[in-house]
Formats: C-alpha cells, structure tokens, sequence
C-alpha cells in the first residue's frame, strides 16, 4: 500500500463535515434556483401538453369457457355434490 497523503482515503466523516457539505450543496442549489424553476416549468408544461394531447387507450380482455355436459365440471359441480350429500344425511336422519 502507498503510504503518500495524496492516496490514502478518508473512510470516516464527522457529523459537522456533513452539514458543512450538505449545506455547500444547498448553497449550490440555491445559487442555480433560476435553472431548476425554469426545467420545473417546462417540465410541468409538457406534462399537460401531454396528458392532454395523448387519447387514452382502454383494453379489456374476457374468456369463456364451455364446459361438457358430463357432470364434471369445476367448483360449482362439487358444491352441487355436496349439496345434494348434505340433504341424503338429513333425510337418512330424519328416518
């Protein structure tokens, strides 16, 4: 490793360099505040031109699906198996 000043590389940063450089970069912002208005501006110009100019486009998209008719068929099939279950038991008990 380079022992040179020029090398090394800081790894750690006090609280008060930070602020010191959080606080540059705000100074630095601000000194642009004309550039960012004016980018601010257009931008939300264009946006407007845009959303009013672009005609939205509605998509949609349904299945149907047919079924045989040889009593195999999905959820509804078992629900009126159980159904018709339940009202065997209830009529095996009420004789």
């Amino acid at each position: 490793m380079a022992t040179d000043p020029v090398s090394r590389v800081k790894e750690d940063i006090s609280v008060k360099e930070l602020i010191v450089s959080i606080q540059g970069w705000i100074r630095y912002l601000w000194s642009k505040w004309w550039v960012l208005l004016v980018a601010g501006i257009l931008g939300a110009i264009l946006g407007l031109c845009y959303a009013i100019l672009k005609v939205p486009v509605y998509t949609a998209t349904t299945t149907f699906v047919l079924e045989r008719g040889d009593g195999k068929g999905g959820l509804s099939q078992y629900e009126l198996d159980s159904a018709n279950q339940l009202l065997k038991l209830q009529n095996k008990n009420k004789n």
